[in-house]
């Protein structure tokens, strides 16, 4: 980052003590400004990690607890096949069992697989949305920053152009209010990603819902046609 550097002739500061009072602070002005830009931007830089690594770990936990859920599931499952096998003492029997098992197992794989989706979905929209807001506020800070330093250089042109210091003053305090208004004004446009949030959210609940009713009811035919059939063949 560039400095403002403000250099005034002997004959310039003859002309206006009051405009080489302010002057010459310009550039100490300046410094101290973007040296808080600087610590700001290495904060929220900071932050960004953090909730980064959070959000990395929250998921991990949720993807572990996950895979344990599904493991005790296919252990609860095979335990009731094989009572249903043991029931099983005819050969249609045991076929019409072979053919629930299979469709129950379908089942399963389809609705891991419509869940599976539907969260990888969402988490790559979540992390779309933090990649379009980081560079949406990366944005608003250089323009930010440009604004700033645009002023200062006005500031110094009129400096050295012996402007009054007043004017300069205004001038220079106007144009810092502008600048920082268009940067609150960016910041709360950009803030505004909730509602997305929650529209993949809502897609995300809707695709999970459906998968679990498409299980249930796949399993319940698949249990209607084992109870038919073994049913026949009693």
């Amino acid at each position: 980052m560039g400095f403002i550097t403000l250099v005034l002739t002997s004959a310039e500061a003859a002309t206006d003590k009051r405009i080489v009072g302010f002057c010459s602070r310009l550039l100490e002005i300046s410094a101290k400004i973007e040296k808080r830009l600087t610590d700001r931007e290495t904060k929220l830089e900071e932050r960004r990690t953090e909730r980064l690594e959070k959000l990395e770990a929250w998921r991990e936990k949720r993807d572990l607890r996950r895979e344990e859920n599904q493991a005790r599931w296919d252990e609860n499952r095979e335990e009731q096949f094989k009572k249903l096998e043991e029931r099983a003492g005819t050969d249609s029997q045991k076929q019409a069992l072979a053919a629930f098992k299979e469709a129950v197992n379908a089942a399963v794989v389809a609705r891991r697989t419509a869940v599976e989706t539907a969260k990888e979905t969402f988490r790559q929209g979540i992390d779309q949305l933090i990649i379009s807001r980081k560079a949406a506020i990366d944005n608003a800070i250089a323009i930010y920053k440009d604004a700033i330093r645009a002023a200062f250089t006005k500031a110094q042109a009129d400096c050295e152009a012996g402007v009054e210091a007043k004017t300069i003053r205004e001038t220079l305090r106007t144009n810092l209010k502008a600048a920082q208004e268009q940067f609150q004004n960016s910041r709360q446009e950009i803030e505004g990603i909730g509602q997305s949030v929650k529209e993949l959210a809502e897609t995300r609940r809707a695709a999970v819902a459906k998968a679990h009713e498409d299980f249930k009811a796949a399993v319940e035919k698949a249990r209607d046609d084992l109870k038919a059939a073994w049913k026949t063949n009693d």
